[in-house]
């Protein structure tokens, strides 16, 4: 979480990320902590510090079509615009408005989809 900028290829982005990575550090280990819970990820190596995807996890990602939720580079926009609120160059309720439009395209991107129940469950 703390390195996802480097995959992100487009500079400004990339920017945005390197002081937090992806997430707030008082805010991680509570996300680790719930993705862990759900079995979305498991610990490995020698001291459990690296993290991997489990089946479930696998699973989750690949339903989730819109490549843009899946990338670092959605935070690194919100990073960049958080960052041009804090400096006054951008306006807190146009980002609140572009959130709230982002989520109702996806939840009827979703909708929209024919429902085809996982025989494995």
């Amino acid at each position: 979480m703390e390195t996802a900028g480097r995959l992100v290829e487009d500079e400004s982005l990339r920017d945005a990320l390197k002081e937090n990575g992806i997430g707030r550090p008082s805010t991680r280990a509570a996300i680790i902590e719930t993705l862990l819970k759900r079995n979305y990820i498991t610990k490995k190596g020698g001291k459990g510090k690296t993290l991997i995807a489990t089946p479930t996890g696998c699973e989750l990602i690949d339903l989730i079509q819109n490549d843009l939720l899946k990338s670092a580079e959605l935070t690194g926009q919100w990073e960049r615009k958080l960052r041009q609120i804090e400096r006054h160059e951008y306006e807190a309720q146009t980002f609140i408005n572009e959130l709230k439009q982002m989520v109702t395209d996806v939840v009827k991107e979703v909708l929209s989809r024919p429902y085809t129940p996982n025989p494995t469950t």
